[in-house]
Order: C-alpha cells, then sequence, then structure tokens
C-alpha cells in the first residue's frame, strides 16, 4: 500500500482481532506533498496550493475511514536520519487549515503528542484546534516527571478550565517511562534542545560531533 485508503484495505484483508480507528499520520503526508526534505525544512514556506492538496488527501483519508489525523511535536519522535519530522516545522496556520477539514466530517478526533518543536505552540493551541474543528483534541501526555514535581497539577488545572470551553483530553501516563540510550536511535537527551543539533545526522556525524 502506498496511500492512506490502500492502508486501510489491507487492513480490511488482513483482518482485525479487534476494533481499530486509525488516523491520518500528518508527517507522511506533508512529506508526499512537500517531499521529505523540503516538509523537514523549518525555513520552507508552504504555497497556498501545496495546502490545499494536503487537505485534499486528509479529505481522502477520512472518507475512506480515518477517524481524524495525528501529529507530534516531540523532539523524542525523529525521522529516518534523526533529523526533524515534518510536524516539527509545520506552521500553526497549517494545522488550523486541516482542522477545517475535520470540521467538513464532524467525526473523529486530532491526536497531538505535546513537546518542544520549533514553532512553540503551547497548550492553548490545543483548545483552538478542538475549536476550529469542533472535534475532541486528544493530548498526549500528562506525565509525571520527577523534575518537575508540580507540572502535571498545573496540567490538569489547565485542562479542567479548557475543557469546559472545548473538547480537549489527555492520555494519562501513570508508570515511569524508561530510555535505552545509543548513538543508532533517538536516546534520553534528544528532547533537550542544546542536544538537538548534536543527535542528528548519521552514527558517524553524531560520534564526530560528540568527540
Amino acid at each position: 500500500w502506498v496511500t492512506f485508503p490502500e492502508y486501510l484495505d489491507s487492513l480490511d484483508r488482513g483482518g482485525l482481532g479487534v476494533n481499530a480507528a486509525s488516523l491520518v499520520p500528518y508527517s507522511p503526508l506533508r512529506a508526499w506533498v512537500l517531499g521529505n526534505e523540503a516538509a523537514r525544512d523549518p525555513n520552507y514556506k508552504t504555497k497556498p496550493e501545496q495546502v490545499e492538496q494536503m487537505k485534499q488527501i486528509l479529505r481522502e483519508g477520512l472518507q475512506a475511514g480515518g477517524f481524524g489525523f495525528s501529529a507530534s511535536f516531540s523532539m523524542a519522535n525523529r525521522d529516518y536520519d534523526g533529523g526533524y519530522l515534518p510536524t516539527h516545522v509545520a506552521p500553526r496556520e497549517e494545522f488550523l487549515e486541516m482542522a477545517k477539514v475535520m470540521r467538513e466530517f464532524n467525526r473523529g478526533s486530532i491526536e497531538w503528542t505535546m513537546g518542544h518543536a520549533l514553532q512553540g505552540l503551547g497548550m492553548d493551541f490545543l483548545l483552538e484546534l478542538a475549536k476550529v474543528s469542533g472535534r475532541p483534541v486528544n493530548w498526549n501526555a500528562v506525565i509525571y516527571d520527577p523534575t518537575s514535581p508540580n507540572t502535571w497539577k498545573e496540567q490538569l488545572a489547565w485542562m479542567e478550565k479548557a475543557y469546559r470551553e472545548a473538547p480537549v483530553l489527555a492520555v494519562n501516563i501513570c508508570t515511569p517511562i524508561e530510555f535505552e540510550f545509543s548513538l543508532e536511535t533517538i536516546g534520553l537527551f534528544d528532547q533537550l534542545p542544546a542536544w538537538n543539533e548534536a543527535t542528528i545526522g548519521t552514527l558517524a556525524e553524531r560520534k564526530a560531533k560528540l568527540t
């Protein structure tokens, strides 16, 4: 399979033992339209016709049975070479255009993994997405961090306030998160801004930067 509708067809052919709701992944959608390098370039300015093409592909995915779309801002999620994902550099306005497509269908949800991507979009943007789309936004995730022990309380307080305005929901991770550190894959320090440049590139390039 290549397209999202073809992916859903492959699930039907293979047979599923549980119910599944598939989300259109925004990073490959953006890379398909812009090309992988442009889609990951923080300086690339998306053309209006490209945004319209992305919206149409999202429509086709939703028409085929997709339940919404997903995006990640977490720098712990990287592309094949350790570089940015397309969602790390996509502008705010682009996501809002995709939210408008969700409103056309009036079903499904948006999955949003928070992090420290380049746009600096915070929790208030989740509320904006929910209002524009008219659909629930699932925030991934509220996590207890021993280095910032009160953050989860602040996040839940924000959630309680936000939910009065629009359906913003959060996944809660109640177990410790463990990382295996290796220069061959993403690792423990990849979410730290100072490490972003050092952990991008081939294995040899990463070793050279850290030598």
